[in-house]
């Protein structure tokens, strides 16, 4: 029988006091007995999308006759009538006859997600086929999440969807407890394992697990770098001397090119932290820094950009050859090719906490099979797969040794040196937090100040008084975002 056929068969009355699983269960038990053995059923989403009902109703339906071994997954080639004679009864108990396990087997796990730039996409794909090729009684399915999605339509997905594990991002809206289910003992014991960063990022959560980090990290041109005679940026850099390098870029480069740190980015790392933690000295020093620095450059857009251009926009210019420096986040290269160009990374200077964000997975309160989940999520986080993110995303992994390694390799720096990185970690907070809110508006809304500061048109004590001005206004903003967000 056809896909087609199969699918004209099953109905749904909305008016029937039976629940649309009942409903599905009924069909299904009286077409599966009709059914020569081997016969492919349509996927979940067909049968959802015909009968315009959840793919958790549907998964749920099929659920019995994976268990009573009438139905059972054939990988690739999806679910499929069993194999077997007709006359055996259908509640036949699978071991009385020795058969195959995999004829008791769940639907596949289902994963959503959202990185889809084709490094991303390629490292996903491999890391998913390598984990069926070893679990193939509990094999995963992608999800992929379309980029014209709302952050308030992630629930409704979940459903649809029939997902088991997410990964999570913190523009996702909706109430964790609502959505997520608790982790089980196995992975919430690994938050405090020493072979993992999560206790030096002091990460606690029931719903959440970490997979990769990400840092502040410079890129710099370092063909460039040597046509301009700068050396020892790795070196100059590790010590904090930003500020320094960018002054004497300025008065090396080309006509048409820039040192490619943006004013404002400077201002949010080296600055805000102090202002926000109360300590003003630092504040004041980091500002008179940028005021002097501006004095001695000619010309201040080799200095610093001031110009607001999109990320992209940067990173094109990067590319080009343009920009002797470049702030991104890793995956930002992942639009496009990597440069053509050698190029190095290097972490941005910051005093003391090293800002971090993570990239974390959970499991949804939709999984029927919560240990498999658990199961496919320490997979993600184990050594060779961490070594995979790194060598293939260029992510700073969570499992300590592989970062040790990839700090050495990538960054240019001693085993100490990494090892100090890896306690210096500062886990930066979800949009609950408001210094964190208050930062980013402020780096933003200081933009114009900033520009005038470096100008030497506005004075330090007008800038702070303005920022001042500004300051109880953001602080109102933050708490709306915070009060939108819950």
């Amino acid at each position: 029988m056809t896909t087609e056929k199969i699918l004209s068969t099953l109905t749904i009355d909305r008016s029937s006091p039976k629940s649309l699983k009942s409903q599905l269960e009924e069909q299904l038990e009286a077409l599966l007995v009709r059914l020569e053995p081997e016969t492919a059923l349509p996927p979940e989403r067909m049968i959802s999308e015909t009968l315009e009902i959840s793919r958790v109703t549907v998964r749920s339906a099929l659920e019995k006759f994976y268990r009573n071994g009438m139905i059972v997954r054939r990988g690739r080639l999806g679910t499929m009538v069993a194999n077997r004679k007709q006359e055996f009864p259908q509640q036949i108990n699978p071991f009385i006859l020795g058969m195959e396990y995999e004829m008791m087997q769940p639907a596949p796990l289902r994963f959503l997600i959202y990185e889809n730039l084709p490094k991303q996409k390629m490292f996903w794909e491999k890391v998913v086929a390598e984990y069926n090729e070893t679990h193939k009684n509990t094999p995963v399915e992608m999800v992929w999440l379309s980029p014209g999605t709302a952050p308030d339509q992630i629930s409704e997905i979940i459903k649809k969807e029939a997902v088991d594990v997410i990964m999570m991002s913190d523009f996702f809206q909706f109430d964790e407890r609502q959505e997520l289910a608790k982790l089980p003992p196995a992975l919430k014991k690994l938050l405090t394992s020493d072979q993992y960063v999560f206790k030096n990022l002091h990460f606690e959560s029931d719903y959440q697990i970490p997979f990769y980090i990400s840092v502040p990290t410079i890129l710099w041109n370092q063909e460039m770098a040597e046509e301009l005679g700068i050396k020892n940026i790795p070196e100059r850099m590790n010590r904090g001397e930003l500020l320094p390098l960018l002054e004497e870029a300025a008065e090396k480069l080309p006509e048409d090119c820039s040192s490619g740190i943006r004013i404002w980015d400077y201002f949010h790392f080296k600055a805000l932290p102090d202002m926000l933690t109360g300590n003003m000295d630092n504040f004041r020093s980091v500002l008179e820094g940028i005021v002097q620095a501006g004095k001695s450059a000619a010309d201040k857009e080799k200095l610093f950009v001031i110009s607001q251009n999109h990320t992209l926009d940067n990173l094109e210019s990067f590319l080009q050859g343009k920009r002797l420096f470049l702030l991104a986040n890793i995956s930002h290269l992942h639009v496009y090719d990597s440069p053509k160009f050698r190029h190095g990374y290097l972490l941005f200077p910051q005093k003391e906490n090293l800002l971090t964000d993570t990239l974390r997975f959970s499991i949804t309160k939709n999984c029927l099979d919560i240990q498999s989940a658990a199961g496919f999520i320490q997979y993600l986080i184990s050594k060779d797969v961490q070594e995979l993110c790194a060598d293939i995303k260029e992510n700073l992994p969570v499992y300590k040794p592989v970062l040790l390694e990839h700090l050495q390799k990538k960054y240019y720096l001693t085993e100490n040196a990494s090892s100090d990185i890896i306690q210096s970690l500062f886990l930066r907070k979800s949009s609950d937090n408001e210094n964190n809110i208050l930062s980013e508006l402020l780096g933003i809304y200081m933009r114009a100040e900033l520009k005038d500061l470096l100008s030497g048109t506005l004075s330090i004590d007008d800038f702070m008084k303005i920022m001042d001005d500004k300051y109880d206004s953001l602080k109102y903003r933050a708490r709306v975002r915070i009060k939108n967000a819950i």
